[in-house]
Parts: C-alpha cells; sequence; structure tokens
C-alpha cells in the first residue's frame, strides 16, 4: 500500500511538472508583452459601466472557455485609449493559458509585418504559413486592430486571417 501511494505521488508530481513546463512554453509563445504579462482579471480596475460590463463578458469568458473554444465564439473590445482593452485580452489570455489552451496576442500591424516578412525572397515562410500561424492557435487576440495604415493588401489579409478562424470555428478577440 505504501508503495502505490508513493508511486501515484511520484506520478502526480511528473504530471504537475509537465503541465507547468506546458503552460511555461505557451506562455512564451503568446507574444504577451511584458507590461502586460501580469494582467489578471482580478487587477483590472472597472471604474464605470462600460468597463464593469467587458470585465464580466471576459469573466464569462473565461468561465466558459471550453464552450468558446468549441463554438469559436470571439469578443470585440471598443473604447477610447486607456479604457483597459489590452489589460482585459491578455488577462483572458493569462487565465486560458495553464487550462491548456494556446493563446496569441499581437498587434494588427505585427501581424501585417509577419505576413509581409514573408515576401523577402531570403524568407523560409511563405504567405500562407505566416497566416496559418495566426490561424493555429486556441485563441488570437488581434490588438489596435484599425490603427494601422489600411491598404486593400492589409484589408485583405486581416480578412483571411479573420474568416479562416471563423471557418476552422476558432475564437478571435479583436
Amino acid at each position: 500500500k505504501e508503495a502505490e501511494e508513493r508511486e501515484e505521488l511520484m506520478k502526480r508530481r511528473v504530471e504537475a511538472e509537465s503541465t507547468a513546463r506546458r503552460t511555461q512554453a505557451l506562455l512564451q509563445r503568446a507574444g504577451i508583452p511584458p507590461r502586460f504579462k501580469d494582467c489578471t482579471l482580478a487587477n483590472y480596475v472597472a471604474e464605470n459601466e462600460g468597463q464593469k460590463n467587458a470585465l464580466s463578458k471576459a469573466r464569462w469568458f473565461v468561465d466558459t472557455i471550453k464552450d468558446r473554444v468549441s463554438e469559436g465564439t470571439g469578443m470585440i473590445f471598443t473604447g477610447q485609449a486607456g479604457t483597459g482593452k489590452t489589460h482585459l485580452s491578455t488577462a483572458i489570455a493569462n487565465a486560458i493559458i495553464p487550462l491548456g489552451y494556446s493563446a496569441v496576442f499581437i498587434t494588427a500591424s505585427d501581424a501585417m509585418r509577419s505576413i509581409k516578412r514573408t515576401y523577402d525572397p531570403a524568407s523560409t515562410m511563405t504567405e500562407s504559413d505566416a497566416i496559418d500561424a495566426l490561424v493555429a492557435p486556441s485563441l488570437l487576440i488581434l490588438d489596435e486592430i484599425g490603427m494601422q495604415n489600411r491598404t486593400d493588401h492589409d484589408k485583405q489579409l486581416m480578412f483571411e486571417i479573420i474568416n479562416k478562424r471563423y471557418e476552422r470555428v476558432k475564437p478571435t478577440i479583436l
């Protein structure tokens, strides 16, 4: 009996270490800027009704993440600069990554740059590879959408990313 208990304890320890390594790897790949790496829903300060409503929706999103991922339900945060849209978005990512979901945070401008870098003849990635990298995660957070210069080509690329995620039933936060 004692040997079985030690074996079970060792098994749980190995599983916990494996989960911790996976979570750390997912957090590193998430692209969350250092300023937002410690953002949580608990440390978000909601000062007005709009912010309280946004926080409530963010909590709902996290609390029902399994459904959000299976249904491909996304969110759109709107508001003036400094109201906490990025805080809430990264808090959602920080909350779901330990649950085993992948998340990528990227500004719309950086997303466009990551795709356009593939146009360099020395690039080993294709445009499709770069788009697929944005389609792949369980959750994609596109920050500062609409702030970049929007050429027709940029609009087409953004549509392709969002549409592919929609077709593949993957949630996106804008």
